[in-house]
């Protein structure tokens, strides 16, 4: 009689099988050099194939005897303290290295469900809180509207080692240098970057809000801002001429000024017209135009661009409604990395 391909002996499986090594979990794989959304897109699948696998384990050893056990459970990646304290605390963070698999998803929300259980408990007993609670402690309480035609001087608030004692910023700059030029970030860092500051900015400001009507937030300000650039036509290729603009206003929003969609579709469009119109004409598109009788074309910004559509696109540029209604960022990167922009 042959042997049954999973249990490696033929049926019927005696009691003296060690069942348990078919619903023994193996040693956690090494997580070096993977990121964590692709730790936990294998671990998603893995998770699901074993758990198939124990079902079918567990039936043999409790009923059919002349039926397999399951196939040989795989190993899980793992996390580190510092990855699951991070999908701990930010909901959008777990949003952008997900989906979790069950396990990760059950161990996060145990965690949150205890400290705030804890800190009900100290709030009922009257004693102040060992650390002050990071989630809705930054406010935005003075907003600014941006007004038309009017725009605003460029930040300069960078932090004076003079003053700071505990963090050094010219070694910092001498170290990673400046985030002044485009070159600093790839357009896929960017992404990552500006992800992980949304990130922070939810924790220390609380939820985001869909409802129009709700009082404005760094965060949701800063989520329009970032989701304005990352759906903005030909996100790579456009990313080197309106940097410089996204910086700025990226600062402007960190120091209470509402995004306007209107103003940045204006910027942006003007910077990409600008830049037509100087490769029109540059030096070599100047000889092509002498040897050519035909007059020249005036550069047109295209029609995929946000001032070209923006009336087939309702409001979805306009100040407090932008991106109220959904986002369709699709997250092009789940890499975690610090936040780098600021």
């Amino acid at each position: 009689m042959s042997n049954l391909p999973n249990a490696g002996i033929p049926a019927p499986i005696p009691d003296t099988f060690k069942f348990e090594a078919w619903t023994t979990l193996p040693a956690p794989l090494d997580p070096a050099g993977r990121t964590l959304k692709i730790r936990n897109a294998h671990n998603l699948r893995i998770e699901a194939a074993n758990e198939i696998s124990i079902d079918i384990t567990l039936r043999c050893r409790d009923g059919d005897r002349t039926a397999d056990v399951g196939a040989a459970l795989q190993a899980l990646y793992a996390y580190t303290a510092d990855e699951v304290e991070d999908m701990v605390l930010g909901e959008v963070y777990c949003t952008a290295v997900g989906p979790l698999p069950v396990f990760m998803r059950l161990q996060v929300d145990r965690v949150r469900r205890r400290r705030a259980v804890r800190l009900e408990l100290d709030t009922d007993k009257g004693e102040k809180p060992k650390t002050r609670p990071l989630l809705g402690s930054m406010v935005l309480a003075n907003p600014t509207q941006r007004i038309p035609g009017q725009q605003a001087s460029p930040s300069k608030d960078f932090p004076n080692p003079d003053k700071v004692l505990t963090f050094d910023m010219a070694k910092m700059l001498q170290h990673w240098s400046s985030d002044e030029d485009y070159s600093c970030l790839s357009p896929l860092k960017w992404q990552e970057s500006a992800l992980n500051l949304e990130s922070a900015l939810v924790l220390l400001c609380g939820a985001l809000s869909n409802d129009p009507a709700a009082p404005a937030t760094f965060a949701g300000e800063f989520r329009k801002h970032r989701l304005f650039f990352v759906n903005y036509a030909k996100f790579e290729e456009n990313f080197r001429i309106w940097y410089a603009f996204e910086r700025e206003a990226r600062h402007d929003i960190l120091k209470g000024i509402l995004f306007d969609g209107d103003y940045y579709a204006r910027q942006v469009d003007g910077r990409l017209h600008a830049k037509a119109a100087m490769e029109l004409y540059s030096p070599s598109r100047r000889q092509e135009r002498e040897s050519d009788p035909r007059p020249p074309k005036v550069p047109r910004l295209t029609n995929d661009s946000p001032s070209s559509s923006r009336e087939d696109r309702g409001n979805s540029f306009r100040g407090e409604r932008e991106f109220r209604g959904g986002d369709h960022d699709s997250f092009r990167s789940g890499a975690s990395i610090k936040i780098s922009l600021l």
